[in-house]
């Protein structure tokens, strides 16, 4: 199903593209699944939550303290699964041809990296892992 994604650019200007729609929250639990199931689990460059997070991404989308994002509070799970949905939506408007794997393999190697191919072989299996749990809850 093709819908027109709507993106805000600076100064009033609207960019519009169409897009396979992607399902936001089968992706962000797709990427939890593959990521790390335990919230209170610290990644080796300091990310938290199930998502695991890195500290800039939670501070773009959450005024709270990121030590939260590992919390086994309801609240802090529900803000960490609000960050992780934010940042794959703002992946979704931003890439090129947003897919599952596109969106997943910039969750885990990096925009930049994603736009420009250039991601490890480790970057390219955690992709296919995501979109292959995506794909199986259709």
């Amino acid at each position: 199903m093709k819908r027109l994604l709507l993106s805000c650019l600076p100064f009033g200007f609207i960019l519009a593209h169409a897009t396979d729609a992607v399902d936001l929250g089968r992706l962000v639990d797709s990427i939890a699944a593959v990521e790390n199931a335990k919230t209170t689990h610290i990644g080796k460059a300091g990310e938290r939550s199930r998502y695991q997070i890195t500290e800039a991404v939670w501070k773009m989308y959450s005024d709270k303290d990121f030590h939260l994002a590992s919390s086994q509070d309801p609240i802090c799970l529900y803000e960490a699964r609000q960050v992780a949905w934010e940042h794959t939506r703002w992946l979704s408007l931003t890439l090129d041809r947003p897919t599952p794997y596109r969106i997943a393999l910039a969750w885990n190697a990096g925009f930049h990296a994603a736009q420009t191919g250039n991601v490890s072989n480790a970057s390219v299996d955690y992709a296919r892992r995501v979109r292959n749990l995506y794909e199986e809850k259709d």
